[in-house]
């Protein structure tokens, strides 16, 4: 029987999460996970690759919070971007002539996304990407999408990007005029 960890290629077993480490995430997870689970359900509608998402969020957020580093924006602006980001990279996973930008034969450029079609997933994106393309202000666009793909508040978009409340409004409303113009 081996009581120490000899070296063998094989990392040693971690301690237990310390009590306030776990509190703090406990803390984290009844801010976040019911928000960011709302903004995923928006645009994957299949139950597995939301859980996958999820999950992913919620890793990163234990493991950002035991670094003790802290949030330059609040959590939420934070986690909404992992979200998105790991969206991305699923959507791409799963459909790599789509993330390519060659939509398959017959589909439109939107619609909503169906259980298990992760082209749909795609398609999404490909209507953020014109409604940034027609917003053309990274900032009015940044402000546009965390009100509504992500469902942040204002007050917590204007802590994310450093501004005041008032600029976030007008933002808004700048991007809400350009985006308009889109036919869908």
């Amino acid at each position: 029987m081996i009581t120490k960890y000899e070296g063998d290629g094989v990392d040693p077993p971690t301690q237990a999460v310390h009590p306030k480490v776990l509190a703090r995430f406990t803390e984290a997870l009844k801010e976040v996970h019911p928000r960011i689970d709302h903004a995923v359900a928006r645009m994957v509608r299949d139950h597995d690759l939301r859980q996958d998402i999820l999950q992913h969020v919620d890793i990163a957020l234990y493991h950002h919070i035991k670094r003790d580093e802290g949030f330059r924006e609040p959590m939420i602006a934070w986690a909404f971007v992992v979200a998105k980001n790991k969206m991305i990279s699923e959507f791409r996973r799963l459909a790599p002539e789509v993330a390519a930008g060659e939509l398959p034969e017959g589909r439109p450029l939107f619609r909503a996304p169906h259980e298990g079609d992760p082209a749909a997933g795609i398609a999404f994106f490909e209507l953020l990407r014109a409604v940034q393309a027609a917003i053309a202000h990274p900032r009015q666009y940044a402000v546009w999408e965390m009100t509504h793909v992500g469902q942040l508040t204002g007050v917590e978009i204007a802590r994310s990007l450093g501004v005041s409340a008032a600029t976030v409004s007008r933002d808004l409303n700048r991007a809400m005029r350009k985006a308009s113009k889109i036919a869908v």
